[in-house]
């Protein structure tokens, strides 16, 4: 199942409101809230645009669990939130690496 286009060209909560119903059609809503809040982030911010290192973090996080627990390739998860494939296969390679993890 391919995931749908979360916020292509929209803006603001609008932006928002389609990702979230993105994450909702894959079932994946409530436990992406949860992560956010056992990471001290809240879902706005790490879908969000902050470049702030603590969110960026848990950002990265946030878009492996998503490859990982939902088998997306990267342009699937950079669909779902809004960011560049490349950006995410950056965030991806990050975070694994924090985790010692091979991607």
């Amino acid at each position: 199942m391919r995931p749908p286009v979360a916020a292509l060209m929209l803006a603001g909560a609008d932006r928002l409101r389609a990702q979230r119903a993105a994450l909702l059609k894959l079932g994946a809503l409530e436990w992406a809230e949860r992560f956010c809040r056992r990471n001290g982030a809240t879902l706005e911010e790490v879908l969000g645009k902050s470049r702030h290192q603590r969110i960026t973090a848990v950002r990265h996080d946030f878009w492996r669990l998503l490859k990982d627990t939902l088998a997306l390739n990267f342009c699937e998860v950079a669909r779902i939130t809004d960011k560049d494939h490349t950006a995410v296969m950056y965030g991806i390679a990050k975070s694994a690496e924090r985790a010692g993890v091979s991607v």
